[in-house]
């Protein structure tokens, strides 16, 4: 079962060793991050989304310092960009020079 919750994580009184895993898509993943660690289930999986590298290191920097169980599996870099999609074709988009 899938469940999604919206509310303040850090002051949720999660289930401990309840989830098998956890993603966070927001802009200080580091505020909650203790508290849902300790809903997690031993070898679950946690996944932080960060907008920029600067926030990634960050998180990473606060991981350490507060001494959280976390292993940095990888980090990548998501990027984008424009298609032009007309049916039956779909095409990246770009501008000539």
């Amino acid at each position: 079962n899938i469940r999604f919750l919206t509310a303040d994580l850090g002051a949720l009184a999660l289930p401990p060793d309840h989830f098998d895993a956890a993603i966070l898509d927001m802009m200080e993943p580091w505020g909650p991050l203790a508290n849902v660690l300790k809903a997690l289930k031993a070898d679950a999986s946690i996944t932080c989304l960060c907008p920029n590298i600067t926030q990634v290191t960050y998180l990473l920097s606060k991981i350490e310092e507060w001494g959280l169980p976390v292993a940095l599996w990888r980090t990548l870099e998501v990027q984008h960009r424009a298609w032009d999609v007309r049916p039956p074709k779909a095409r990246p988009s770009f501008k000539q020079v």
